[in-house]
């Protein structure tokens, strides 16, 4: 069960403190500065902290190399399609395909290198297994999203990070202070500048796990 849009938007924009008000959506979600935030904040932690795993399968051909990615797909990790139990004097004596995303016309997808042979399609079979890191989603429903409760300090943490970077780059001056306490990772009150709270926000984001 992962924390929903719901659990999450309360507590986050409460700790941002008064920098809250400098963000004003837009007019169909007033929330939309916050929930951009936290997208990005669990994006970071699909490639860092909180790496998700899956395992997809395609359908190969001999010699085809470029097959359509999963929709949740982040990157790719590494190929299972050996894994299966082949005695050692059977399995083919060829290079195993490397699983590398790729940027096309039509979109991401996924190269096989080299292109999966004949012979490794007789011995391992037609249905290609790999492990992929999985990008984690906020949505409204607990069923669907996919960052739990003990991911909450940290998520909180890098959308604070997300949030004073944002600041800064409108150059916004007046000090801003966190709410201590709220769960947003701040050990104690700060009153910093957005820069160099993005700074110190960012430095506690990489000590902690």
């Amino acid at each position: 069960m992962g924390l929903t849009w719901n659990e999450l938007l309360p507590d986050y924009v409460a700790s941002l403190n008064d920098a809250a008000s400098t963000f004003k959506g837009t007019e169909l979600d007033a929330q939309a500065d916050f929930r951009r935030h936290l997208s990005v904040a669990a994006g970071v932690l699909s490639r860092e902290k909180r790496t998700l795993t899956a395992v997809g399968e395609l359908q190969v051909s001999a010699g085809v190399a470029v097959y359509d990615a999963p929709g949740n797909l982040l990157l790719p990790k590494l190929q299972a399609w050996s894994q299966s139990h082949v005695p050692p004097w059977d399995a083919p004596n060829e290079p195993m395909p490397v699983v590398l995303l790729i940027d096309t016309p039509d979109g991401k997808k996924l190269r096989l290198q080299p292109a999966p042979s004949a012979n490794q399609i007789r011995c391992f079979g037609s249905t290609f297994r790999f492990y992929y890191l999985v990008a984690h989603a906020i949505t409204d429903s607990a069923d669907t999203s996919t960052l739990g409760e003990g991911a909450r300090h940290l998520l909180y943490l890098r959308a604070q990070v997300e949030a004073m970077r944002e600041l800064a780059f409108r150059g916004y001056a007046k000090p801003v202070t966190l709410r201590a306490g709220s769960g947003a990772g701040a050990s104690t009150a700060r009153n910093m500048t957005p820069a160099a709270l993005h700074q110190a926000l960012l430095d506690e984001y990489g000590r902690s796990c």
